[in-house]
């Protein structure tokens, strides 16, 4: 498998660097290619994007839900790489918001999958193993399995499916049916189908017998027959005769129906006439409601009329004093009309005084702010000149010192060495600068004491300032005007108390229309007379509306009478329902009928039976046949199980499957010994399957991992893999486990052609560290294959990479050097 491109949008482990990230992997050599940058940078995040898996080894695994590594709902990662000549595309689409996600794998241009995770997962599958496979042995993450961790036994489970042994165990899990997805086994299916075959032998046997059981039946079911072909003319009889007195019932309620539908009409007449006395009611009501209220209305006019003829002397006084008080308003008016204007007019003057005064402050604030200005810029040019003194100063002395130094050089008047030697050159160049130095650095002292043209202005603009600031300490010309008006003022005849007071009592006054009510004192006892009249009329008219409605409601009581003897006279002729009497014979014609029916579909059944009874004795004697036949199949079956077993058995962890890990172990021994070489002379790998039984007699299946460790004194000493220290576990799984990983790479036949390896060195030394680098540079020099991403926190190891991605998060880029 050969890398060409990534690109990932939405990858939380790599959110540093935008929402999108694209990477172009072609440009990598054959040869390690190191993910380097700090804890958190997204080195695992990258690294683990780097193959078709749909999985993150390191945050979740296996059992992880992909689409949590992702953050945005468009979200996806295009992996593009090359196997066996062809070009593939892994394409991943993932709603990180509604965790959803599409997996496609692709061909060139032609889709190998339906989007699914399971059939993309197929596909990967078949060109690279089991994940199992993959991510134990090409792919070394930092949460993969870890040897050091294993008992013994996992071990060899471990091997087993590194080398691909396991698929045998599950062959094997599959022939006894025990496999993780609920697929029969052969065994299984093969005993359930004995178990079939069984049951149905038995069920035969049941029908044989049952069959038996109703031949000896016919005999009552012909009788029972006859007994039913009895019965039927007698309830046929019985029917006739309720159909006929049903039809005469029918014709009486007809009849009867008639008498009711008038009854109805007359009811509803009567109903009618009820309404139309309560409609007259109610309109006799209304009159009379309405009148009463024109008379209420009349009594109330008449009382006030009534009350204003008593208060005739109270409105006439109070309008005289309205009519004097409004003269009085108006004098007082006019003085504090004249009081306003004087009042206005100091006002604008202290107004003007005000804003003149303003208008100088600003004044003054401006001139103040430039003559500051004007400061600084003096100060800044004094500071200027003699920066510039001190700048001349300094290269003066630099160029001295420069041309003293011409003084030592011996071949200074040599004319070959002159043009050449840089020395000579500047030394020379600095001695004809001196001069020209001096007569500047006078120049400039000579400015430093000279006039500077912002003095004249600044001096003018202090003079001003003070000349504004007295006029602002003095009296206004216009003070002089203030003080007439304020006397002019005082002198006006106005009391404000007075004005209130007439203001107030005119404003209570004006409450009432006073003029309104001196214009109805001379109307008052002539509208009197006239309401009065008025009200009798209406009285009249009450009574008269009481007598009419009266009549018309007596004469409308008379028809609902008339009409009410109607309906009693109707109803005396109406009988008893006959209704009830026509339900109970329809559901005795229902009863007979059904009787009738049922007596005719036994017969039918029994009829039936008796058919099915004729062919019975044949059907039993194929029965029997089939019986016959599905006791050889049974024996069949029992052989075949037999057989399965036998297969089953020598498939196992301690037959076939040992027998091949015993002939892989000692390549992968010696392989795994020459990485251990790396780590120190002295060490070597031995890996165990068979050892003596107590007696020595025979051997006992097993599986060790023995190590062969340097001692201080020279020698060397054999222990058990789990006796090992921790850092010597680390260095010697890491050994054994890339010596299963190069033995798979030479079996297999599979063009994996990249190695990966996420930071396996952390907790050994430096020195032990970069004996772990070169384990992963024998892996891939044993292997052939094209590249090696590695992960490594150590400066010292990636910097003798040539080549890599470096993550830098702080700056939110990724950078590749190829």
């Amino acid at each position: 498998m050969r890398m060409l491109n990534l690109r990932i949008r939405g990858a939380i482990g790599l959110r540093p660097y935008g929402e999108e990230v694209s990477i172009d992997l072609s440009r990598f050599e054959p040869g390690f290619i190191a993910l380097v940058g700090p804890n958190g940078a997204g080195k695992t995040t990258l690294l683990e994007s780097l193959q078709p898996w749909p999985y993150m080894m390191s945050y979740g695994g296996f059992k992880g839900k992909y689409s949590d590594n992702f953050y945005l709902r468009d979200s996806f990662r295009e992996f593009e790489f090359e196997y066996c000549g062809d070009k593939y595309l892994c394409k991943m689409a993932i709603d990180a918001q509604r965790d959803k996600a599409d997996y496609f794998l692709y061909c060139g241009n032609d889709p190998l999958n339906d989007g699914k995770k399971s059939t993309y997962i197929d596909e990967v599958k078949k060109m690279f193993g089991t994940k199992e496979l993959f991510f134990k042995s090409i792919f070394h993450s930092q949460e993969g399995s870890k040897i050091a961790e294993l008992t013994e036994g996992e071990m060899k489970t471990f091997f087993l499916e590194l080398m691909g042994l396991d698929r045998f165990g599950r062959f094997v899990e599959h022939i006894k049916g025990n496999n993780s997805k609920n697929i029969p086994g052969e065994i299984p299916k093969l005993q359930s189908e004995r178990d079939k075959i069984n049951m149905k032998i038995e069920g035969i046997q049941q029908a044989i017998e049952f069959n038996k059981e109703k031949l000896a039946d016919r005999a009552g079911i012909e009788e029972e027959i006859a007994g039913y072909k009895k019965e039927i003319p007698r309830v046929e009889k019985d029917l006739e005769r309720a159909r006929k007195d049903l039809d005469t019932l029918k014709e009486k309620a007809a009849k009867l129906e008639q008498y009711r539908k008038r009854l109805d009409e007359l009811k509803d007449e009567k109903e009618a006439l009820a309404g139309d006395i309560l409609n007259l009611q109610g309109e006799r009501d209304k009159a009379r409601s309405e009148i009463t209220s024109q008379i209420n209305g009349i009594d109330n006019e008449i009382a006030g009329l009534q009350k204003n003829l008593e208060e005739a002397d109270t409105i006439k006084k109070n309008a005289g004093r309205l009519k004097e008080l409004q003269g009085e308003y108006e004098e007082l008016s006019a003085g504090k009309s004249q009081i306003q204007e004087l009042e206005l007019k100091r006002n604008n003057i202290q107004a003007q005084i005000d804003a003149d005064s303003a208008e100088l402050r600003n004044t003054i604030t401006i001139k103040k702010s430039r003559l500051e200005s004007l400061n600084k810029e003096i100060d800044g040019i004094r500071r200027d000149r003699q920066a510039s003194i001190d700048l001349l100063k300094e290269k003066l002395q630099r160029a001295e010192k420069t041309a003293s130094e011409l003084e030592g050089v011996p071949c200074k008047d040599t004319p070959e060495f002159v043009a050449t030697c840089p020395l000579i050159s500047s030394a020379r160049e600095a001695r004809e600068k001196i001069e020209q130095l001096k007569s500047d650095l006078v120049k400039a002292e000579q400015n430093l004491v000279a006039p500077i043209p912002e003095t004249d202005e600044r001096n003018k603009l202090s003079i001003d300032v003070e000349k504004d600031e007295h006029k602002l300490e003095h009296a206004h010309p216009k003070d002089f005007e203030i003080d007439q008006i304020e006397k002019m003022i005082d002198a006006v005849d106005f009391d404000p108390n007075q004005f209130d007071s007439v203001r107030e009592e005119i404003e209570i006054l004006k409450k009432t229309d006073w003029q309104t009510l001196l214009n109805r004192l001379d109307k008052a006892e002539i509208t009197i007379e006239e309401r009065r009249k008025k009200k009798e009329d209406l009285e009249s008219r009450n009574d008269q509306i009481i007598n009419e409605y009266a009549n018309r409601i007596a004469a409308i009581e008379v028809k609902r009478k008339a009409t009410n003897n109607k309906i009693e006279e109707i109803g005396a002729k109406i009988e008893v329902d006959p209704l009830r009497e026509i339900k109970e014979k329809e559901t005795q014609i229902e009863l007979l009928q059904d009787q009738l029916n049922n007596q005719r579909s036994a017969i039918s059944g029994l009829e039936s039976k008796i058919d099915t009874l004729n062919q019975l004795e044949a059907e039993t004697e194929k029965l029997t046949a089939d019986r016959n036949q599905l006791l050889e199949e049974k024996k069949k079956i029992d052989s075949d199980i037999s057989d399965w077993k036998w297969l089953s058995k020598h498939l196992g962890k301690d037959g076939l499957q040992a027998i091949l890990l015993e002939d892989a172990s000692p390549e992968i021994s010696d392989i795994a010994t020459e990485i251990m070489q790396l780590f120190g002379p002295g060490w070597s790998v031995s890996i165990r399957t068979v050892r003596a039984s107590a007696d020595g007699k025979s051997d006992i299946e097993t599986f060790e991992i023995l190590i062969s460790r340097p001692l201080p004194n020279g020698s060397c000493e054999i222990v058990p893999f789990g006796k090992l220290s921790g850092g010597q576990k680390v260095w010697a799984a890491e050994a054994i486990s890339k010596g299963v990983t190069i033995y798979l790479l030479k079996h297999t036949g599979r063009d994996y052609q990249t190695l990966f390896q996420d930071e396996g060195d952390g907790a050994l030394d430096p020195e032990k560290a970069e004996a772990f680098y070169h384990t992963a540079i024998r892996a891939q020099q044993f292997t052939g294959v094209r590249n090696t991403v590695i992960i490594t926190q150590r400066p010292s190891i990636w910097e003798q990479i040539p080549q890599g991605i470096h993550l830098d998060p702080e700056k939110g880029e990724i950078r590749l050097v190829a």
